[in-house]
């Protein structure tokens, strides 16, 4: 059977400035002579840096604690009957700018080195997140994740059980919604607080054509407030994009040589961005060739509009009817050509 080891990232919604963090693998013992090369997969093709024989040296630029699952002997690359070593995974995080892992290929071990005192809260995760795997019994691994939760409300750990325990997320709403309500609201600086307290107090909507307009407040591009319950008669088209969204950018030309085709006087274009900076929004040259109702919405994704209309992705348009009843609703750069266009071209 070849050896093969490999890296692999669980992918969570990015936030935040980037932070350099470097992983140390030192290899030791005899590897067979079919090994193939270590290989990280499921994230960046990050190469390594080879610092001698033994040794590599990887660079991340993670933006929140991230969890290194260790593969250690599948049969093959791409076969999805992988023997997982549970005891062999490994955090990093920006604020710990370098930890070490040795591989033992004698004996296929993985030992995590104690480097320095800063690595503490990083090995507890570690030990803690180990002891679940050695666990047979479900209900001793809710006993453990409940017990971190309830023990540790501050730790980006008992956030990130919500999301990768299965046995909590087997729980009932209930239950994991009032062990949410523990954490300490300090942790909502991870997108993953927005995105599981939009799903267990139900603010996430699923809407449907014939669905009421959801009336909203919020600035625009020079600081006014813009209150939507004004817009009256009119068809409303809302346009959820960012100045990070390239296919945004790209078809902003075309979408304002269309707006001035329009009979504004019938209908009401507003577009709401989802920026990360309020300041960096306002500045952008995109931003800039808006010449309809430009607004932001701070709470990005996770805002009240996003939620009630469940923004998954951008661009994305809703359009309302001069009822304010819900029309249809079109993600994609595509959405304007291929069926917005279509009703407002019968707006009379």
């Amino acid at each position: 059977m070849k050896t093969h080891i490999f890296i692999f990232f669980s992918l969570l919604l990015l936030q935040n400035a980037n932070s350099q963090c470097k992983l140390v693998i030192v290899q030791r013992g005899a590897k067979s002579e079919l090994m193939n090369e270590l290989k990280i997969l499921n994230y960046q093709d990050v190469p390594p840096t080879r610092i001698n024989d033994s040794t590599l040296e990887f660079t991340y630029y993670p933006t929140e604690p991230k969890y290194l699952y260790i593969l250690l002997d599948p049969k093959k690359h791409g076969d999805s009957n992988i023997n997982f070593n549970w005891k062999s995974r490994i955090w990093i995080a920006p604020e710990i700018k370098r930890r070490k892992l040795i591989i033992n290929y004698s004996n296929k071990t993985i030992e995590i080195p104690n480097i320095n005192v800063e690595n503490k809260t990083l090995h507890e995760w570690d030990s803690i997140c180990q002891l679940m795997g050695e666990k047979n019994k479900d209900s001793e691994e809710i006993y453990i994740v409940t017990s971190y939760i309830k023990t540790h409300p501050d730790s980006y750990l008992s956030l990130w059980f919500f999301t990768h325990s299965h046995m909590l997320y087997l729980e009932s709403t209930d239950k994991k919604l009032a062990l949410f309500n523990q954490l300490n609201p300090a942790l909502d600086l991870y997108p993953e607080y927005h995105q599981i307290k939009a799903d267990l107090s139900g603010a996430r909507k699923y809407p449907n054509a014939g669905d009421a307009f959801k009336e909203f407040t919020l600035t625009d591009v020079k600081g006014r407030k813009f209150n939507s319950a004004a817009i009256k008669n009119k068809w409303i088209l809302l346009h959820f994009w960012s100045n990070g969204c390239g296919p945004c950018v790209h078809e902003m030309d075309s979408i304002v040589s269309y707006y001035k085709t329009l009979d504004t006087s019938k209908i009401a274009f507003i577009s709401l961005a989802l920026d990360n900076s309020r300041a960096n929004w306002q500045k952008a040259a995109t931003t800039r060739k808006i010449i309809w109702t430009n607004l932001w919405e701070s709470d990005g994704f996770y805002g009240d509009l996003c939620l009630n209309y469940n923004i998954p992705a951008m661009p994305f348009f809703v359009l309302f009817n001069s009822e304010k009843k819900l029309v249809v609703m079109q993600d994609g750069s595509d959405a304007m050509d291929v069926t917005i266009k279509s009703y407002l071209s019968k707006v009379k």
